[in-house]
């Protein structure tokens, strides 16, 4: 969508047309302690920096800053344009201190970095009712509505300088003839123009502002517009981290997805909407079914994709789960594969007395950086392919660097190890070291101690899948429906 530097408004055959000036770019001067987004770039962080020093410095997790050898260091020259570039600060977010200086007795941080997100919901404001989310919401023409803008990227807007000229969160507004609109009339009379572009929130949550203090910007029953789909889009275009940091796999634009219009408040949602299929069955990675509180719509099983009709392991989500991702957005792609093996030195060791048998990636995209959640429980199987008697099942705990046990039964009917997991992540099945029981100890000295142990034969782990790519994150989507009243 082409970002329009006009505001078009259609009203009673008249053209209201808006100027958005170019913008001061005060954005960029960053104070010691700030916060610095990934894929900001014309950054300026001299003043963060203590005497002397021409460098920030980045500490592993743990580390004792001053005494430890830095993980990273970038140079901050006196007059140049810093970027906070993916390559060099994805995985590393968190306190950059002032370096050399900065770090002897007492640390200095200079910036703070972090993973930019931004998620919009429309809002709606019924008369009769309290505000709340229009997803699942029948709107009809006349409905009034705001939008509701969740983001971590706020702290930019309270960096010295800032005018209401400066780039901000743009939210673009699309009608079923394809006019899109940066502005919103406010009423059906007498109508105030309220942009939806430059915005500059200064919340975690945070709704669009109206002049004359009304809680909504949007009143759907101006004759400027018609019912039909609407779409919205937003971006964050400050510094320009949309074009490093957005995108697919960016979360510094949130994408736009359409819906049907109805005529009247009286049709049916989606009357002529395609029949929606019953399950749904995929291998390696699916595409989740969901609505926009990330309720999957169908019951879904998704098969390991390690190798080519295996089938050694499944995940199966009903209908009703919710799944969403480390964001709390919808989840809307979930991988199934089986992971790199455990002597890589990544991951923590075996738990004690196991033997490791297959370890699965379960998550967004095919990579271990992906996160995501299940309410309630879904249910993971792995097809136990080797002679052991007993199996058990850990999920890996990467907050804490530990396997944590799941509760796993075997199915004897079809062989498989099944538990019901709310986390993607790691899941590691296991075999005993050693016998689960041991002969009974009697009370008194036996004749003769029994001295052969049984054995397990050891299986033979499924290979594991060639390199893996992490997605950086999720998109979130959004829709408006509109219908003109009956």
């Amino acid at each position: 969508m082409m970002k329009s530097g006009m505001i078009a408004l259609v009203a009673a055959c008249m053209l209201v047309l808006l100027l958005v000036l170019p913008a001061a770019a005060v954005t960029t001067t960053v104070p010691k302690g700030g916060t610095v987004f990934i894929g900001e770039e014309g950054l300026d962080l001299s003043g963060t920096l203590v005497g002397g020093d021409s460098q920030i410095a980045y500490y592993a997790p743990g580390a004792d800053v001053g005494t430890s050898a830095p993980e990273a260091l970038r140079s901050v020259s006196s007059g140049a344009t810093f970027y906070v570039s993916p390559s060099d600060f994805l995985g590393r977010t968190g306190a950059w201190y002032s370096y050399p200086n900065g770090v002897n007795g007492t640390a200095e941080i200079a910036v703070f970095v972090e993973e930019p997100y931004l998620n919009v919901r429309l809002w709606v404001y019924p008369s009769n009712a309290a505000p709340r989310t229009a997803e699942g919401y029948k709107l009809i023409t006349g409905d009034k509505l705001n939008f509701r803008i969740e983001t971590n990227t706020y702290p930019i807007f309270s960096r010295p300088g800032v005018t209401a000229a400066d780039d901000g969160i743009d939210i673009y507004v699309t009608e079923p003839d394809g006019t899109t609109y940066t502005a919103l009339f406010d009423s059906v009379s007498g109508a105030t123009s309220i942009a939806t572009v430059n915005l500059k929130p200064t919340s975690s949550v945070w709704y669009i502002p109206n002049p004359s203090s009304k809680q909504y910007i949007w009143d759907t029953g101006n004759p400027a517009y018609k019912s039909g789909t609407y779409e919205y889009r937003a971006e964050i275009s400050v510094n320009d981290m949309k074009e490093n940091y957005g995108g697919g796999d960016g979360n510094a634009v949130q994408e736009t997805v359409t819906s049907d219009i109805l005529g009247s408040a009286t049709e049916p949602l989606t009357p002529t909407a395609t029949p929606t299929p019953d399950y749904i069955e995929a291998t390696g990675t699916v595409d989740l079914n969901v609505d926009t509180g990330g309720y999957v719509q169908v019951d879904t099983r998704l098969w390991d994709g390690s190798s080519e009709g295996a089938m050694e392991a499944y995940v199966f989500l009903p209908k009703g789960t919710q799944a969403l991702n480390e964001k709390a957005q919808a989840l809307r792609e979930l991988s199934l594969y089986v992971a790199a093996f455990l002597h890589t030195g990544v991951w923590p060791d075996v738990p004690e007395g196991q033997n490791e048998l297959v370890a699965y990636y379960l998550g967004p995209g095919t990579g271990p950086d992906g996160r995501a959640t299940f309410s309630p429980a879904v249910e993971l199987g792995i097809l136990i392919s080797d002679n052991a008697a007993v199996h058990n099942l850990y999920w890996l705990n990467e907050r804490l660097d530990r396997w944590d046990e799941v509760d796993a039964a075997t199915d004897p009917d079809d062989g498989y190890l099944k538990a019901d997991i709310t986390n993607s992540g790691i899941y590691l099945m296991t075999y005993p070291a050693a016998p689960t029981t041991g002969p009974t100890v009697p009370t008194e000295s036996p004749t003769q101690m029994p001295t052969d142990e049984p054995t397990t034969a050891a299986p033979t782990p499924t290979p594991a899948p060639p390199g893996w790519l992490a997605p950086l994150g999720a998109v979130a989507v959004g829709a408006a429906l509109l219908r003109r009243k009956g």
